[in-house]
Order: C-alpha cells, then structure tokens, then sequence
C-alpha cells in the first residue's frame, strides 16, 4: 500500500479518534462545567495509566517495528517475548505503583482509596499488550486493523464513563473514569490477541536473543517516548504543585503557605483554584494539540518506512512530509483560534465567559505558535529514529523537558494556565529549532526544503484527494 494512502487511512482514524475524544471531553467538561476543580482532578487522574505505561514499556514496540522490518527478528519472536514482558514486568509496575501511593498515603495519615488505584494502575499491562502487538500489525501492512484497535478505545471512552456515573447510586466522575480507562483496556488486549492468533500464538513465550536486542534498542527508544510523552503532560501536574493563586512569587507563595501557614478555609479554597486553574490549561492544552493529530498519524508510518528505505531515499522523502505537514497545521491552528471562543461559549453558556474564557483563551494564545511549530519536531525526528538516530532524539526531547521545567518555575506560580503555556510553547519552540539543525547536520537537507511549500507539492494533494474518494466510494 502507498505511504500517501497508508497516511490517508491514519489520518481519517485520527480524525474519527478526534471527534470521538474531544466530543467525549466536551461532555464530561458540560456535565462538571460548574465545577472546573473537579474537572481538574479528573483530567489527572485519567493520564496516570498513560504516564505508567510511557515508562514501563521499555521501547519494545519501537524495537520489534524496527528489527522485524529489517529481517533480524520474525513477527512470532517479537509477539510472544513482548506480550510475556507486558504481563510480568507491566503487572509488576503496576503493583509497584500501588505499593508506592499506598506508602505516601500512610505518610500523610489519609487511607488509599484501592477501589480507584488498582484499577487504574493494572491498566497498563494490558495497554502494553495492545501497544506491542498493534505494532506487529503496523509491521503486517494491516492498516485497517491497526486504526481499528487505536479507534476502539475513544469508541468505549464516553459510553463506559457515562454508565458508570449515572448508574451509580452518588454520581463519582472519578470512579467513572477509572472503569472507562480499564475496562475497554481488557476488551482490546482479548481482541488483539485473537486478531494475531495465527502469527503469533496465544500463549506468550520467552526469545532472548531478540530481547537483548530489543532492550539494546528499546530503552533508548523508551526514553525517547517517556520524554516525549512527559514533555507533553508533565506541565499539568507542575501547574497543580507550583501555582500560588494571590501569592505572587514561588518564593514568597512557598513561605506564606508553609512558614506562615494559612488557615484551613484559606488553605481550601487555595487548593480549589489550584485544581480549577489545571482543568483552565488543560482545556487550552487540548485545543492547542488538535493540530497535532495530523503529525502523528504519520509518526509510525514514518518511522517505519524510514527504517525500511536506504537513506537517500529517506533523504528525499521527509521534506515533502515535513514542509506539507507544517503548512496543513497552520490553518488548523488559525481555525482553532477563530472558532474556540464561540463554540464553547455555545457550549457552556455564561459559564464560558464567566469562569472559562478569561483563563483558557489567553492560555491558549501563547500555546498555539509553539505547539504549531513543534510538528517540525515530531516529523523529523521520526526520521531520525527510523534511521537508528535515537541517542539525538533522546537529546532533543531531554531539551523540551528541562527548558520547560525552567520557565514553569519562573512563571507558573504566578500566571497559573498562562505562565505554563509560555514555557511549553518556548519549550517546543526551542526543541523544534534544535531538531531541525540536528535533522540537517545529519542529512544536508536544506531549511528552505524543510518548510516551504513546492509547486510539485500540489500533485501530491491532487493524489490524495482521487484516493480519498476512492476510499469513500469503497464503503458507499
């Protein structure tokens, strides 16, 4: 199948995954949207399994893409010894974390509220079951089924959270999310193992010479996805530890709070803007980032095509993807910006205006140039993983995470949702330009090649458009 329709079906998922995960987050932010504390706590909580399993996953699914492409590992060997160390090391993990907050809660005198942890933490060996074996798909050429298994999880989202709370006795939106994450979580692992059973058997086994291979690789590919993905969700928690509503500096908020101390009502309701303020730059975050559903859906296929292709080939194949994919996100971001303000305050009526607006849309501003000009990154450093560059990649995601760490401090405790979405869009930008003189070095391509659009570029686009109807036509 050509790369363009492989990315064609992707982009359509992505689309549909979109529609699916934004419509289910509108829901839950109308049903909580007098309450954004609530919604804040809610929004971290439902990105601690994701946050588990970015560490736990040991790259592995990069690294049976990249050594069964290359004819160093068969399908069989990468399933058996990938699903064997989802279900021993991730459900270790797992545990593990359970063990971990069950101490901290102790320390603090509270009880662990296990109805809520186990569930939540023993979603992740099951998450690493279908993120290893979709790979495997991905290697197969099995585009449909691999937008299948990534879509059914947005499909469950709503209708389980939705179940669970209005069918419970007190309505808890934080059990709710919980059983949305985990159940569709075991559905799919079942599913995908079945879907594979003809590949690769049902009952896991152990390879260790692949494993070697695989961790050799992979924990630099892990480490490169672990800062990826925290680059992309650690500010939301930094938001929730730093800001200090009405202190002013971190200095000074950190000696009111602990050294003066604040009485209980005060402590409360500081605590209660904390929590509001994260749900505020989560919203814009969500925003800022629907551009972004555009370059992922072609980081796999890149990565895989690239680690397949000789790299004069990959030379002259990236700068089309990078320059067009940039180009395409601008005018997603200028249609974010345009339509946000009156589609939520459609939405959520005076509670827009009133408690919403005044903190997501300024947040939002100072988002969208950085988030825009990350998606260089994204592409580019795709290729560079494709090409075994991984070590570069870990360096240019470390950059992303320490310099948006810096500038969180210096402005978060302050600004809240805005001082965080400066540091992460100055963060992406300085990460975008570091990527693109690293991309460069590596290959001699040219800036110009690298961002702006070409008349041979329209060709491309005329393709796309025969082979999108194409594709409508075939499910008419």
């Amino acid at each position: 199948m050509r790369f363009s329709t492989s990315f064609l079906i992707t982009l359509l998922s992505n689309l549909a995954i979109v529609l699916l995960d934004k419509g289910a987050g509108l829901v839950i932010l109308w049903i909580l949207k007098d309450a954004p504390a609530e919604k804040g706590s809610l929004d971290l909580l439902s990105t601690f399994p994701f946050i588990l399993m970015a560490v736990s996953n040991l790259g592995l699914a990069a690294s049976a893409i990249y050594f069964v492409r290359r004819g160093e590992a068969s399908i069989r060997e990468a399933g058996e010894t990938t699903t064997l160390v989802a279900i021993l090391w991730g459900g270790g993990l797992a545990l593990l974390a359970v063990l971990v907050v069950h101490l901290y809660a102790m320390s603090l005198g509270t009880e662990t509220p296990f109805g809520l942890l186990l569930p939540l933490a023993l979603t992740t060996p099951f998450m690493l079951i279908v993120s290893y074996r979709n790979s495997l798909q991905l290697v197969l050429g099995r585009i449909h089924a691999y937008n299948l298994i990534h879509l059914i999880p947005s499909l469950a989202y709503l209708p389980a959270f939705l179940c669970v709370y209005y069918f419970l006795a007190e309505r808890r939106s934080a059990v709710s999310v919980v059983w949305a994450r985990f159940l569709p979580a075991v559905f799919l692992a079942f599913l995908i193992v079945w879907l594979l059973r003809r590949e690769i058997p049902i009952r896991p086994a152990w390879h260790p010479r692949f494993f070697r291979k695989a961790l050799a690789f992979g924990w630099k590919a892990n480490l490169n996805s672990t800062l990826t993905y925290l680059n992309h969700r650690v500010d939301l928690y930094l938001v929730r530890l730093l800001y200090l509503p009405g202190t002013g500096l971190l200095l000074q908020g950190i000696l009111t709070a602990l050294v003066l101390g604040l009485p209980a009502d005060g402590m409360a309701l500081a605590t209660e803007h904390v929590r509001a303020e994260v749900a505020f730059y989560s919203l814009a975050v969500t925003l800022a980032e629907l551009i972004w559903y555009v370059p992922d859906a072609l980081r796999d296929l890149l990565f895989t095509k690239v680690a397949g292709l000789d790299p004069d080939r990959a030379r002259r194949f990236t700068p089309a993807v990078c320059r067009n994919t940039l180009w395409v996100c601008f005018a997603g971001a200028a249609v974010v910006w345009l339509v946000h303000d009156s589609f939520l305050g459609l939405l959520l009526g005076e509670s827009w205006e009133r408690t919403w607006a005044p903190r997501v849309s300024p947040a939002l501003l100072y988002l969208l140039p950085g988030t825009l000009f990350f998606t260089v990154a994204k592409v580019l450093q795709a290729d560079l993983a494709g090409r075994g560059r991984i070590k570069t990649c870990i360096l240019l995601g470390g950059i992303v995470l320490a310099s948006m760490t810096l500038f969180d401090l210096l402005w978060v405790p302050e600004h809240g949702a805005a001082g965080a979405a400066l540091a992460s869009s100055l963060a992406y930008g300085l990460s975008a330009v570091a990527t693109l003189a690293a991309y460069i070095r590596n290959t001699g391509a040219g800036l110009c090649e690298l961002l702006i659009p070409r008349r041979e570029d329209l060709a491309e686009y005329r393709g796309i458009l025969k082979r999108m109807f194409g594709i409508k036509e075939a499910f008419e």
